[in-house]
């Protein structure tokens, strides 16, 4: 990793990080959306960087111009 800071979550870990529940996390992942995640290997465990999951939510900002 090149972040120092930079943390792997396990899917329920991302889920908790972001305020989402664990069965939305992996229906999005089934269907292709939401945050960038990482597999070693098909079918291996999935693991979410922080990093990741940040620029994720900032992609998600909505931003009102009055």
């Amino acid at each position: 990793m090149s972040n120092s800071n930079q943390r792997l979550l396990t899917t329920k870990q991302a889920a908790e990080y972001l305020g989402l529940s664990y069965v939305t996390l992996n229906q999005w992942r089934n269907r292709e959306r939401g945050p960038s995640f990482i597999q070693y290997e098909q079918g291996g465990p999935v693991r979410y960087s922080t990093e990741d999951l940040d620029a994720y939510v900032e992609s998600r900002k909505v931003r009102i111009v009055a």
